[in-house]
């Protein structure tokens, strides 16, 4: 009883993840329903049949009849078979659209989400949600959306015609089935708590796999190999737990659906063999009687037998609402972006106080770059040299001050995302994706020509080694640079903030997997060139002769 009060109170989110799923069809509403009209007519020929029976058993002395109807007869289930095949093509191909479909917008909502929202997921746990959930939810919909409409027509056809025949029958079976529906129905609602616990397991389940088989040298190197089989073997456990649980619960439902609709058919057949005994009825009428008592059991026992997909949609529904409600990536700035002019830009920082939440990480820092400068930016380890970049990549708002953008005629714009346009970066480790060098290079300008791409690479001092490479810019390097060295692939990652030719460089540690000499070597080829702004982040105090000015957080 909790279960289902559980259930009563949730009813609320329950309509408004149907108004979001409704919503979410969006383009693939008039193929669904075109479906949902070839499904019907399907269904209604299959209730046409039964009476086409009876006039077969009950007219086959009338020899012009009977053969019309036998002829009927096999043209309705011509119709039926080849509906049904061409409806199971249609479908697949529909339903793979629609969650193409699904998934472009998600994935767009995930790349515009807030940077405070998006670390709150493991990069694994948003994978799930837009693969295993929307997978969920368009399969889900699309087949309850094209077969409702054949289910409802059998009921009502068969119920009506039963009717005709015999109304204490048609009563008894319209009223018997339904409780075993409803008795499914309390079930269910166990089953949607199981299925969404599930869930969840089955995103912790890939993000274990995926975070111990991308960090497999580290697994080894401290000897976790035993520890990691054990944390695997109580995630399988747990998961296991939960699938005997959830066919646990489908397997009393089903259990309650058969009893009702096996006493239901047993009833009618005991009652259609008293009537043919008496005289009441023909065995036509038998036949068709048996038949239409199907046709009415069947559309209630594929309902009851959907209420579990009908869970789990809810279930993934509420999963992907959650993320797709997320606050987005907001403009934070106070000024007009446009303005900017697309030459360097300079920056200046006006008693600027940045933290998460409360705690406050960068306290009152002031500095002022010029456009064209390079500075140093400098400070002991978690003094918020970080956090800082962050602020003015637009990713974290500052919680007081002024943190701005300025342009060479002296324009202003606050940090923010729509300034995020006129930045390059080069972030802290390996950030090269799977795929060639030119590919890599390419995300930093899409539209840079292969000179372009050798200047980049030879000014980030990576042209010869790349040169050397096979395939030379269109070798294709591994997972995580997998073939490459970790020094040259911060090279080439320069090299692809370079392409982008923005009015602001920003070097976070960019060198530090490099020799002294290869480090001043790129630095210098920097200033020498007619680079952008240019903020780097080093703990190596050498590399101060290579700065304009040094900015010191603390």
């Amino acid at each position: 009883m909790g279960k289902f009060i559980d259930f009563v109170k949730d009813r609320s989110n329950q309509r408004r993840y149907l108004q979001w799923l409704v919503k979410l069809t969006g383009k693939s509403k008039s193929k669904l329903f075109g479906l949902f009209i070839l499904n019907t007519l399907v269904a209604a020929s299959t209730v046409v049949i039964s009476l086409i029976n009876k006039e077969i058993v009950d007219k086959a002395s009338d020899h012009a009849r009977f053969q019309a109807m036998v002829i009927l007869m096999v043209g309705l289930y011509a119709f039926s078979i080849i509906g049904g095949l061409v409806e199971s093509l249609l479908e697949s191909l529909i339903t793979e659209k629609y969650a193409c479909q699904v998934r472009s917008s998600l994935f767009e909502k995930l790349l515009g989400m807030s940077w405070k929202n998006r670390t709150k997921y493991h990069s694994e746990e948003l994978l799930s949600r837009i693969t295993s959930d929307v997978e969920q939810i368009t399969t889900g919909v699309s087949q309850l959306v094209i077969s409702v409409g054949g289910l409802l027509i059998r009921l009502v056809l068969a119920f009506v015609l039963l009717w005709g025949y015999g109304k204490i029958l048609a009563i008894a079976t319209i009223v018997i089935a339904p409780v075993g529906v409803l008795a499914f129905l309390f079930v269910s609602i166990g089953l949607k708590k199981v299925q969404k616990e599930y869930q969840q397991t089955e995103a912790n389940y890939r993000v274990f796999l995926q975070e111990r088989l991308s960090k497999i040298d580290l697994v080894q190197i401290f000897g976790q190999e035993n520890s990691s089989i054990g944390k695997l073997n109580k995630i399988q456990d747990k998961r296991l737990a939960l699938v005997r649980k959830k066919n646990w619960w489908k397997v009393l439902g089903s259990g309650i659906i058969s009893l009702t609709f096996t006493g239901t058919h047993a009833v009618a057949f005991v009652l259609g063999a008293v009537m043919v005994n008496e005289g009441n009825i023909t065995f036509g009428v038998m036949t068709a009687f048996l038949s239409l008592v199907g046709q009415i059991q069947g559309p209630i026992y594929s309902i009851a037998n959907k209420l579990p997909q009908v869970v789990g949609v809810l279930a993934s529904a509420g999963r992907i609402m959650e993320v797709s409600e997320c606050e987005e990536d907001d403009d934070i700035i106070e000024d007009n972006a446009a303005d900017l002019s697309d030459g360097f830009l300079g920056l200046a920082a006006e008693n600027v106080c940045i933290g998460y939440g409360e705690e406050l990480i960068v306290k009152n820092a002031s500095f002022s770059i010029k456009p064209g400068e390079m500075v140093m930016l400098a400070g002991r380890s978690g003094i918020g040299k970080t956090t800082l970049l962050r602020s003015i990549m637009g990713f974290l708002p500052v919680s007081s001050g002024k943190l701005s953008f300025v342009d060479e005629s002296g324009k202003c714009a606050a940090c923010g995302n729509k300034t995020r346009e006129h930045i390059s970066y080069v972030p802290q480790g390996n950030t090269l994706m799977f795929g060639s060098i030119a590919e890599n290079l390419l995300m930093g300008n899409s539209n840079a020509t292969r000179e372009e791409m050798m200047e980049a690479l030879r000014v980030a001092d990576a042209l010869d080694f790349v040169m050397e490479l096979p395939q030379g810019i269109d070798t294709v390097i591994g997972e995580k640079a997998t073939g490459i060295s970790e020094g040259q692939a911060q090279r080439i990652s320069i090299a692809r903030a370079l392409l982008k030719k923005s009015g602001f460089l920003i070097l976070d540690e960019a060198t530090s997997a490099l020799d002294e000499n290869t480090e001043k070597k790129i630095l210098e080829a920097i200033s020498k060139s007619n680079h952008p702004t240019c903020l780097f982040v080093s703990h190596r105090r050498y590399l101060e002769k290579y700065a304009d000015q040094v900015v010191e957080l603390g």
